[in-house]
């Protein structure tokens, strides 16, 4: 274990440059907890803080953070009962002393030069309504390969809108903002996934624009305990699913405009229900469709005659398909 410290920045220079909160959320990492917080501290901007969220954690998170504060000044220890990564976001964000905030995951790692590239930005924007953001190395931990990602445009506020009703949120590691911006938006606790969406769906909603910055500025690991280790929501955990529905169900209920796209969502992840005989959220989505909707070319005006066909399709064994189904209906 060698933490080292940087501090490339004169005493002179530092006095002119703001104060950065990187907040690590941590909850049973400490396998890689060391090279997330050797990140922050090897940046070429060194005028930081760094807090370590520990969420709870039953592994050696605390010894090892005790260990790190040891050898630089510049960290801090945040313990909390366990609640979530949005919680633990958002108990950083409140302690945090900066007058601009990075996120890390414990399990992910930071580019040297991310933080002071990024702020090279504030000199053609007003720091109080922007979010700078960057692309993305992607590190494959199980399959020893890594690929560049790049994140997509956003200087259209209606594309941003429809990525993240994807969903497709901006990964939060490479997000740079101020910490007046993080207070017109909190991570949702009661979303135990796509709660970055909603994050970043709640700030462009208040009128917070999404600023491109050209530098590879964040390594984000792929392993087998990621929640978001799968692209297809088909692969996702039974957790993820239901975040999911929430998610769409949040949103429309609190945007009403966006009501339509929710639930065009919803009906296409209710395809999938049947596909994969799904009865559990089957259930869930037809609860919170606005009838009549079309499905499979047919029409259906009310909630029975979708749990009708969810009835046949469940659970007539010798019919090859759904395909073939409609087919028998249109056919009568």
């Amino acid at each position: 274990m060698s933490i080292q410290t940087n501090s490339l920045l004169s005493s002179a220079s530092l006095s002119d440059s703001p104060l950065v909160s990187v907040i690590i959320a941590a909850y049973n990492r400490e396998e890689y907890l060391e090279k997330a917080v050797q990140s922050v501290l090897e940046q070429t901007f060194s005028n930081l803080e760094c807090l370590i969220v520990d969420d709870g954690s039953t592994d050696n998170t605390r010894a090892l953070s005790e260990y790190f504060m040891s050898k630089d000044q510049r960290l801090r220890y945040l313990y909390k009962e366990n609640g979530g990564l949005s919680s633990a976001r958002n108990f950083g964000i409140e302690h945090a002393r900066g007058e601009w905030i990075q996120l890390l995951d414990a399990d992910d790692w930071l580019h040297p030069d991310k933080i002071r590239f990024q702020l090279d930005y504030i000199k053609n924007y007003d720091g109080d309504s922007v979010v700078f953001y960057c692309d993305q190395e992607r590190v494959y931990e199980v399959e020893n390969r890594s690929e560049i990602f790049y994140e997509y445009d956003c200087s259209s506020k209606e594309y941003v809108i429809d990525k993240l009703l994807t969903p497709w949120a901006l990964q939060c590691n490479g997000l740079l903002f101020k910490n007046t911006v993080a207070k017109k938006a909190i991570f949702d606790t009661n979303l135990s996934y796509l709660e970055d969406c909603k994050f970043e769906l709640d700030l462009l909603m208040q009128g917070i624009s999404f600023i491109h910055t050209p530098i590879i500025g964040n390594f984000y690991r792929i392993h087998q305990s990621n929640a978001s280790t799968y692209s297809d929501v088909a692969d996702w955990k039974s957790s993820s699913k239901e975040a999911y529905i929430k998610y769409y169900q949040t949103v429309q209920n609190q945007y009403e405009h966006l009501r339509p796209v929710c639930q065009q969502k919803l009906l296409d992840y209710l395809k999938r229900t049947i596909e994969q005989k799904d009865t559990q959220r089957f259930d869930k989505i037809i609860s919170l469709l606005d009838l009549p909707v079309k499905l499979y070319g047919l029409k259906f005006t009310k909630k029975s005659q979708l749990k009708f066909l969810q009835l046949i399709t469940f659970n007539v064994p010798f019919l090859p398909g759904i395909y073939n189904l409609v087919r028998k209906f249109k056919e009568i």
